[in-house]
């Protein structure tokens, strides 16, 4: 009985402390503190919030895991921890959502009046800006997405600018460099 107390109450710490932190493109790092009578965590991960798939990665007795390659860089996931011991495993702590970074690998490609850009993590609902300005695009796939040279606003076509894709909160951001032409640019 006081086993499973400690469980409880080390839990109560864990929901309340449970963050995670978003390091270079494809990296995720989950930590939480730790939970009194615990001797070990088991780390959930669900496409929808609640909804946990199975089975969940035993970590062991640890408080901070890298969790990148537990992630599709496409969807956003969810993840909860559960503390258990002998008595038993405890409920799932607080949950925390996220998405990879996303990351354009080399130049855009100019096809026709686009600019086609290949790297990965291109998440749905992510948004690209141009200088600070939402810029209408297609997402093709996870790794691919497609601006119209049109979106891109005249004032800055031919000059440097910044130019940023976020997945929810979590943004990548590059310098849009034009090389010869307009209609030709490079991302460094």
């Amino acid at each position: 009985m006081r086993k499973l107390l400690g469980l409880l109450v080390g839990l109560m710490l864990l929901c309340a402390c449970m963050t995670p932190a978003y390091a270079d493109p494809g990296e995720v790092q989950l930590s939480w503190d730790a939970s009194v009578g615990a001797t070990g965590y088991k780390v959930y991960l669900g496409a929808a919030s609640g909804v946990y798939g199975d089975p969940p990665a035993d970590v062991g007795n640890v408080t901070t895991v890298q969790v990148a390659s537990m992630l599709d860089g496409c969807v956003q996931q969810f993840l909860a921890v559960t503390a258990y011991n002998g008595s038993g495993e405890s409920a799932f702590s607080d949950e925390v959502a996220t998405f990879p970074r996303p990351n354009v690998l080399g130049d855009p490609v100019a096809s026709g009046e686009n600019l086609l850009f290949s790297g990965g993590n291109f998440a749905p609902g992510m948004t690209v800006t141009v200088d600070g300005a939402v810029i209408p695009f297609t997402r093709d796939s996870c790794v691919l997405f497609t601006v119209p040279v049109i979106n891109i606003p005249t004032a800055v076509q031919g000059v440097s600018v910044p130019f940023e894709i976020c997945n929810g909160t979590v943004c990548t951001s590059y310098l849009l460099v034009p090389i010869s032409a307009p209609l030709n640019p490079t991302v460094s």
